[in-house]
């Protein structure tokens, strides 16, 4: 009987040490599934971010594109009417030759 109180002993301490090692590793999985789903959570906050970011950027290199494109017609219709006025002022100066000869 000594023996059997012996064995059931330490077969409540195995198992109860079997218990306390399958909470510790319970404990440490519920750790990093809690660290997971932080890093998930702060992911998709600098997701959102980046995404947000590269909105703003669309747009401002959209605002950029439209100025540029504004400037060079304006640039395009300067350089027209200069054009123009060279040609007249050409004109001219072949008349006045014209005429003084």
């Amino acid at each position: 009987a000594s023996e059997a109180k012996e064995r059931l002993a330490a077969a409540v301490d195995e198992r109860a040490e079997r218990e306390s090692e399958l909470l510790e590793d319970l404990a440490t999985t519920v750790e990093k599934i809690t660290a997971a789903e932080a890093f998930v959570e702060e992911l998709g906050q600098r997701t959102k971010m980046a995404v947000a970011e590269a909105a703003m950027f669309k747009r401002k290199a959209s605002k950029a594109k439209e100025k540029l494109a504004a400037a060079v017609d304006a640039r395009t219709e300067k350089e027209s009417e200069l054009s123009h006025e060279l040609a007249a002022a050409s004109e001219k100066i072949s008349a006045a030759e014209a005429f003084a000869e």
